[in-house]
């Protein structure tokens, strides 16, 4: 047979009886050439018939590999050599979140694999030089992993190959095995560090990326009612952990930061997420359902969202009522009642508009915006403008 179960001992309640080694095994990576169509792209794990390996399908939230394997035995012709025994990550993708989201529900198998079985991951669309991940890298230090890893950006040939269920990802819609949370909770072992109010901010990321206007007079807000005010991007992961760790009370813009808060907040920490699109994702409200059930909650208070004429639809500008905000978070015990909460003027919200953007630069209402996106997806299929193109001019 090409491929076998692994039975090892331990792992209550994880289904390591489900564990299969493939031998001669081909881990063909994600680019943007291998997507056929309308379909999924064709990556994943394949045996030494190059037939789908038990285990071996990837999945995002926009995809479902094509465990094709007519391309599968065309990839192994050109294939990279790797020797030695490896376990099957599943796929690194080079972001924070879709790290997370992606590349760690099959890390269990590494308390049912030798000790010191070396991790590898399927890449996507990483440079050909590249062979660790530091997002990766950053989660294995923070939960113990202590194995090397290394992402194959290109389709390679393997000696022997442990593939693993995927307990917890985007094939999953962002939901966990129970089990799979119980183990990951009980690797992090970070001393708790900072305050028991923690606001996380986006004031000091990219202006071109989503979020509220005028979120620098939010964080003011916050810091003047007692919290903490965080910006993740310039801290270590073990620094954001150790936060979250000490918290009780965490108020939040929506953003990728959610995930690593959903795996390391304290069993009686409450989340608050003030909304800046209409819709929490279902990805982070799966994880956080599945890792923090009964301690978060949402707040929708976007009057209006703006947006630079592009195609993106994360990078809107989500106008907020900042009364309506502090009185709602007041009355979840978020906030204490107090009257030194600023709300910034008509001016400050028009200036904020334009924050880092280049002078001229046109600015759209929600609904102008998708007037904008439906004129753009005519033009494109009319063949007037090119696929992937910013702007519609």
């Amino acid at each position: 047979m090409s491929s076998e179960q692994v039975l090892p001992a331990g792992g209550a309640n994880l289904p390591a009886g489900d564990i299969c080694k493939v031998e001669n095994a081909l881990v063909k990576p994600f680019d943007r050439r291998s997507r056929p169509g309308s379909t999924g792209p064709y990556c994943g794990v394949f045996d030494v018939a190059n037939q789908p390996a038990p285990h071996g399908g990837l999945a995002t939230t926009r995809w479902t590999s094509d465990l094709n394997t007519e391309i599968a035995a065309k990839a192994r012709e050109r294939a990279g050599r790797l020797e030695g025994e490896w376990i099957f990550g599943g796929l690194a993708r080079n972001h924070f979140g879709h790290v997370i989201s992606n590349a760690l529900g099959r890390l269990w198998a590494v308390d049912h694999a030798p000790a010191g079985t070396p991790v590898l991951y399927a890449g996507h669309m990483v440079p050909r030089g590249d062979r660790q991940n530091r997002f990766v890298q950053g989660m294995f230090d923070l939960f113990g992993i202590d194995v090397p890893h290394r992402v194959c950006p290109a389709s390679m040939a393997v000696e022997s190959l442990i593939v693993p269920p995927d307990l917890f990802g985007e094939g999953s819609e962002g939901r966990a095995d129970p089990a799979y949370v119980a183990w990951l909770k009980d690797r992090l072992t970070v001393a708790p560090m900072g305050g028991e109010k923690l606001y996380i901010t986006r004031a000091r990321l990219d202006p071109m990326l989503g979020r509220i206007l005028c979120e620098d007079v939010l964080e003011r807000n916050f810091e003047a009612a007692g919290f903490d005010i965080m910006s993740p991007e310039l801290l270590s992961l073990e620094e954001q952990a150790a936060r979250y760790r000490a918290a009780r009370v965490i108020v939040t813009t929506e953003g990728s930061a959610i995930h690593l808060a959903a795996l390391c907040m304290h069993p009686e920490a409450r989340l608050f997420i003030v909304l800046r699109r209409p819709n929490l994702h279902y990805l982070i409200a799966n994880q956080l359902s599945t890792f923090t059930p009964g301690q978060w909650e949402q707040v929708d208070f976007i009057t209006e969202q703006w947006w630079r004429p592009e195609r993106a639809d994360n990078r809107g500008m989500a106008e907020v009522d900042f009364a309506a905000l502090r009185d709602r978070l007041a009355d979840l015990g978020a906030l204490p009642a107090f009257s030194d909460w600023k709300i910034p003027d008509a001016g400050a919200i028009e200036a904020s508009k334009h924050d880092g953007i280049p002078a001229g630069t046109q600015i759209l209402s929600h609904a102008e915006h998708g007037t904008f996106k439906r004129q753009r997806a005519q033009k494109r299929a009319a063949g007037l403008i090119r696929r992937g193109a910013a702007t519609g001019d």
